[in-house]
């Protein structure tokens, strides 16, 4: 490589913000480990990334291409059928009646399950 390319290199990093910079050194980092990338400042990445720039400039120029593995997001809510919905509304209004005949601590307790059942209903829906 030449000293015109490093400079390139160079000059091209110290443009980057810090997150371009962490993507390109987690992109690096899966050739050759960084310790403690993730502590490290915006200075301490570009001095690690110039220090093999030979292999950086590889990324940096699409020639080697190393894909980031991607994060897993929360589990899908699973999609209630029309099925689902009416067993939980036709329970909810047995617990409604079971409510209008109750008096004191049942009643609570029955006021409880009733909320929670609507929650789940406006969930689903």
């Amino acid at each position: 490589m030449t000293i015109q390319k490093l400079n390139q290199l160079s000059e091209a990093l110290n443009r980057m913000m810090k997150p371009e910079l962490m993507k390109l050194a987690r992109q690096y980092n899966k050739v050759v480990k960084i310790e403690g990338l993730q502590k490290m400042k915006k200075k301490d990445i570009l001095l690690e990334l110039l220090a093999n720039y030979k292999v950086v400039h590889k990324i940096w120029s699409g020639e080697t291409v190393v894909e980031l593995p991607t994060r897993k997001g929360k589990g899908e809510t699973k999609k209630a059928t029309t099925e689902d919905i009416n067993k939980l509304i036709k329970e909810k209004d047995v617990l409604n009646k079971k409510l209008l005949k109750s008096d004191g601590a049942e009643r609570t307790a029955l006021f409880k399950q009733v909320r929670e059942l609507d929650k789940r209903i406006s969930k689903i829906m």
